[in-house]
């Protein structure tokens, strides 16, 4: 049987975390089904974008006369594909609609004007979300349209092979961040936290490291020259080295103003790191307050900072503590526990 994989997000070697969630899917059911990718990397500039949007939507048009009523259409990010899909509905072709978040709120005009083209899909359509928050978002929004059991899927959880314990030794405290290196990824919330510890609270044995690439880049490197706090920054590097990196840290912070689920944060956690994250949908589903971590307000760096100050302050023991229910923490999203729940779903669906 084959799976068509439809995303308008898929890492490529230049941007190797753009919609890795969505590789991950793909590796955690590529020995089961012949999957078939019809995606989209990231484009820069206006025209790039324009032309690669007009020739994924082509190559799905194409898809309605190619796909078997035996096949599944996999449709991440469903919203920007909705004036497509109804013909996979039409004849019968079994399609499933990923929502990860940002396309499961509609708060734009566009939005909005896409989600009614949505509305006939979801009628005969399989859904998944990755987390019981946008369940409950997506309820509210398409009540009568939502027909079939909503399956919970975390982007394909973190997997334990490439992400576990690697402490390396380090002369001061880090503070580790990893990320796209956009507004919405909270990095100036990040620094300007940093600052404020070394000025208010007077904490100088520190370090950051901050992991990532994007168009921020150049204004991340002149926040980090004005306030002179010693910050490392390293641009995207391939998943399987990431395990070196988070072993660096002392604690993960993830200062994110929207997430889906947030898996870096798991990633950080199955390195035995806790984290400090927004109080958003998605990080707060999986930090517990004391226990694995620390939420903060989005957006705060003053909160920040005093969450960031009360982790240093801890003890080993207490530190070493919340190392261990991180650890606990991110069994719950491992790979091959999410796998077999999502391959164990997909048999019943065609």
């Amino acid at each position: 049987m084959k799976i068509y994989l439809l995303s308008n997000m898929y890492p490529s070697e230049k941007n190797v975390r753009y919609g890795i969630f969505v590789k991950r899917f793909k590796e955690a059911i590529k020995e089961d089904y012949d999957v078939v990718n019809i995606v989209l990397t990231k484009k820069q500039g206006v025209l790039a974008k324009g032309i690669g949007y007009v020739w994924l939507y082509l190559r799905v048009v194409r898809l309605w006369f190619i796909a078997r009523k035996k096949d599944i259409i996999y449709v991440h990010f469903p919203l920007y594909f909705a004036p497509v899909l109804m013909p996979f509905t039409w004849r019968g072709i079994t399609t499933v609609l990923n929502f990860h978040g940002s396309d499961a709120v509609f708060e734009t005009v566009l939005k909005r004007f896409l989600a009614i083209w949505l509305k006939a899909s979801l009628r005969k359509s399989k859904v998944v979300v990755p987390s019981a928050y946008f369940d409950q978002e997506l309820q509210k929004t398409f009540r009568t349209e939502i027909t079939n059991s909503i399956f919970i899927y975390p982007s394909g959880g973190v997997d334990g092979n490439i992400f576990y314990p690697k402490h390396i030794t380090s002369k001061t405290f880090v503070f580790g961040f990893v990320s796209n290196f956009i507004k919405t990824k909270g990095w100036r919330t990040f620094v300007k936290a940093l600052q404020i510890l070394k000025e208010s609270y007077g904490m100088l044995e520190f370090e950051a490291i901050m992991v990532g690439d994007g168009p921020d880049l150049r204004k991340i490197e002149e926040q980090i020259n004005t306030t002179k706090v010693k910050v490392t920054l390293i641009k995207s590097v391939q998943q399987e080295k990431l395990v070196d990196i988070y072993g660096k840290f002392d604690v993960f912070i993830f200062p994110t103003f929207r997430e889906s689920l947030g898996l870096v944060g798991i990633e950080a956690m199955m390195c035995g790191k806790p984290v400090i994250a927004s109080n958003i949908p998605g990080p707060n589903g999986y930090v517990a307050q004391g226990h694995n971590g620390y939420l903060v307000n989005k957006g705060d760096s003053e909160d920040l900072a005093k969450k960031m100050w009360t982790f240093y302050q801890l003890s080993e023991e207490e530190k070493k503590t919340m190392k261990i229910n991180s650890l606990e923490t991110a069994k719950r999203y491992d790979s091959f526990k999410v796998r077999q729940e999502l391959l164990s779903w997909l048999k019943t669906i065609n």
